[in-house]
């Protein structure tokens, strides 16, 4: 009897042991997985990140800012933001992008809170909570497009990710021909104390992109890549450093 005893002993303690590595391995198996989730989320927003960077650099070997769908005034007022970028290439045919479909606004991911431990007054971001607007980046079918001769073609989709409403900054504000008008005037007018920027056309863009199911809580769904890139234009355009002037060739 006093084996049996022991024998039972005996098992109920390997079983308890395995219980408890099943557990641990479980839990380790878990962990793994939502690592590699997030590792391959990341892996596939960076990839899609660079191939964009990649177009949009292609594209601009051949086009420059369309000037005559941002004037200058409206460039200046908005600090030469727009949610719209329209490029013309060298036959001068139009090109526009930006963002379309139901898009947050990048600022969404962040909301101001009391800050712990602080007065009352002192505020700080963090990562939104609110499940309504959480609830509003994950469901959004927002795209970022390029539309060229009547055609459009998708350059970022929400399939894999979501995408913010993007913002392009335009440099300079200012095309050759009001430059150089600007010039002109500079003799008659003694109040022009500083010439606008020159300089080759380019612009920023501002998207963020996150994971699909974007849950600030949860280390396997809140990767958020805001993406900022330069792209400096290189279409035929004459160059605002060294404003053209009319002038006969001499003999």
């Amino acid at each position: 009897m006093k084996n049996k005893a022991f024998t039972l002993v005996e098992i109920l303690i390997v079983v308890g042991l395995f219980g408890l590595l099943s557990g641990i391995i479980l839990q380790t198996y878990t962990t793994i997985s939502r690592i590699s989730y997030r590792i391959q989320q990341e892996k596939e927003i960076a990839k899609e990140a660079l191939v964009l960077t990649q177009v949009l650099e292609n594209l601009a070997q051949t086009t420059t800012i369309d000037y005559s769908k941002h004037p200058y005034g409206d460039l200046q007022a908005s600090e030469g933001m727009v949610s719209e970028l329209h490029l013309k290439d060298e036959k001068n045919q139009g090109i526009s992008i930006k963002t379309d479909g139901t898009c947050f606004q990048a600022s969404e991911l962040r909301e101001q809170k009391q800050k712990e431990n602080g007065p009352s007054s002192e505020l700080e971001l963090l990562p939104v909570e609110n499940e309504e607007i959480l609830k509003t980046i994950r469901n959004s079918n927002c795209k970022l497009i390029l539309g060229k001769n009547g055609e459009t073609i998708t350059l970022l989709d929400s399939k894999k990710f979501n995408i913010s409403q993007a913002q392009f900054k335009i440099i300079p504000f200012i095309s050759n021909q009001d430059l150089q008008n600007i010039y002109a005037s500079e003799s008659q007018n003694t109040d022009i104390k500083e010439l606008p920027p020159a300089g080759k056309p380019g612009f920023w863009l501002f998207i963020t992109l996150t994971s699909k199911h974007y849950t600030p809580s949860q280390r396997s769904n809140n990767v958020v890549l805001p993406l900022q890139t330069f792209v400096s234009l290189q279409g035929a355009t004459p160059s605002i450093y060294s404003p053209v002037k009319n002038e006969k060739p001499t003999d």
